[in-house]
């Protein structure tokens, strides 16, 4: 009994983690549980939390966490290097803190955010059902929003400006998204009880650097954008974060809340942004089956519009990308872990979304 009693106590966070995801796999096949009870239940609190620790920092708190983490991981394995056991017993307790370490992680991932994954997809949720897009459809999708993109260029009182910068986006941009997203979500069926706060993380292109534009941070509860965001691509991203930071963890899911946020707005500039990062992802998907066609597509585009996107391009482009192989075989890795069959491919999944939701209201 003692020993079995020495085995929990050096590893329990081992055991914490063992528990926690073979509890994730028990309810892989009873998402209405994880709804009910952990989405619309547990994490509300977890929330309630995270928004109170967001609102109180002035920093971001993903710095705080991992600088700490690390801090106190180092620490522990400092203290192994220096004391006088054995070499052997050296090795081994700090493979035991390392393993404690990471297996803390998963368990305070789990906890705190990774359930949300289990959840009820939201198709279901709404009364869609999506099906895979074949080119035609894509193209399809394209020719019908474009003429809403063109429109809504026009609307913008600088349409007549080749380039946009960050006085584009309303004084109270955050505040907006937060809004514009969470009322999407409500009139979903989702009841949003806290707040979200999030960061424009620096320094610019910090994650543009890895292929990506933002982050949630499950540990403190804080969606994040990389500062060196374009102003177009910012709207869509950011509502992207926070649908993460509302209980989301599908990736074409968040794109899905995200298009739909911005593109309902009444503020101009946000629901061009909104179109246009829909737009750019059935652009991108388009281009991948006929880029000769798409290069001609693109080209009778209006003029503002092609400035828009070499202007997109261009201010994502000062940032060189590093580490991004290892990045999307990581990502694909985690997605999968977490019970995303396409990895990264689920980012696309808004194709199936978005048009399913376009034929669905069209019909009403």
């Amino acid at each position: 009994m003692h020993h079995l009693q020495t085995i929990l106590k050096d590893y329990y966070w081992v055991f914490l983690a063992i528990f926690a995801l073979m509890l994730r796999q028990l309810l892989t096949s009873s998402p209405e549980i994880v709804e009910q009870y952990y989405s619309r239940g547990l994490f509300v609190g977890i929330r309630y939390f995270f928004s109170w620790l967001t609102f109180i920092s002035p920093i971001p708190l993903i710095y705080v966490f991992i600088i700490t983490a690390l801090f106190f991981l180092f620490r522990r394995l400092y203290l192994h290097i220096r004391s006088e056991h054995s070499i052997i017993q050296k090795i081994y307790f700090s493979f035991r803190t390392i393993f404690n370490f990471v297996a803390g992680l998963v368990f305070a991932f789990l906890f705190l955010w990774g359930f949300n994954y289990q959840r009820i997809p939201v198709e279901k949720q709404i009364g869609m059902n999506p099906v895979p897009l074949k080119v035609t459809d894509i193209k399809e999708e394209l020719d019908l929003l474009t003429p809403q993109l063109i429109e809504a260029r026009n609307n913008i009182s600088q349409a007549s400006t080749p380039h946009f910068n960050k006085t584009a986006l309303p004084t109270d941009f955050e505040e907006l998204i937060s809004s514009l997203t969470q009322q999407k979500l409500k009139q979903l069926g989702y009841p949003i009880y806290a707040n979200a706060n999030a960061r424009f993380l620096q320094p610019k292109g910090i994650l543009l650097g890895i292929n990506t534009a933002g982050i949630y941070f499950p540990f403190v509860g804080e969606p994040n954008i990389d500062g060196g965001l374009h102003p177009i691509t910012q709207p869509f991203i950011l509502s992207h974060e926070f649908t993460h930071a509302y209980g989301f963890g599908d990736e074409g899911t968040c794109n899905f809340i995200a298009y739909l946020a911005c593109k309902d707005s009444d503020h101009p500039f946000i629901k061009y942004a909104g179109l246009m990062g829909y737009w750019r992802i059935l652009a991108v998907n388009y281009k991948s089956y006929y880029p000769e066609k798409y290069a001609a597509f693109r080209a009778n585009l209006p003029q503002a519009i092609i400035n828009d996107l070499d202007d997109i391009n261009q201010t994502h482009d000062q940032y060189p990308e590093f580490f991004t192989a290892f990045r999307n075989m990581t990502y694909n890795v985690y997605l999968k872990a977490q019970g995303i069959d396409e990895g990264m491919e689920n980012y696309n999944r808004i194709l199936m979304l978005a048009r399913a939701w376009r034929l669905k209201t069209d019909t009403k």
